[in-house]
């Protein structure tokens, strides 16, 4: 069986305050925990928040975010979330969702896209691409019944290498 080389981060919910982590236009969405690496593809840094790939290749990206705006200061253009996958400093977008949300209440965004990587070694982020910022928020796992990081996951990326 030959095993697709697959790299899967996430930030769990006890590494945000329960009142959820501001994102400011442009900056990172946290990344603190590398959880799958299949063949040392990938690597993540909890220091600022990037991700590096080492060899060429296609590479598949999905990312989950559970998001909300801050309606109490609530500007026109302020409902706006969205967030893309890109290499730093660079404004090209490689996977990304923009919505809009009218709600207090975090919502999952969701988004995929395609690198097709001719320089390893390169830093990519997730980042927020909006004009205002946006809170990342799920629920504290004091009100689950499991203890699991993965039962409340605000942030969630899976990469796999299609060739």
């Amino acid at each position: 069986v030959m095993q697709i080389p697959t790299g899967f981060f996430i930030t769990s919910s006890e590494f945000i305050e329960e009142g959820g982590m501001e994102v400011a236009p442009g900056d990172r969405v946290p990344i603190e925990l590398k959880v799958l690496d299949t063949d040392e593809r990938y690597w993540s840094t909890n220091v600022n928040n990037t991700i590096t790939f080492f060899k060429p290749g296609l590479y598949k990206i999905t990312f989950i975010v559970q998001a909300r705006i801050d309606k109490i200061n609530f500007q026109e253009g302020s409902n706006v979330i969205s967030i893309g996958f890109k290499k730093l400093y660079e404004n090209t977008i490689y996977a990304s969702n923009t919505v809009f949300s009218d709600s207090q209440v975090p919502i999952s965004i969701v988004g995929q896209g395609i690198i097709n990587l001719t320089y390893p070694n390169e830093l990519f982020e997730l980042a927020n691409l909006g004009k205002y910022p946006f809170y990342v928020q799920s629920p504290d796992l004091k009100y689950l019944t499991s203890e699991s990081s993965f039962a409340s996951t605000p942030v969630s990326i899976m990469i796999e290498a299609l060739a």
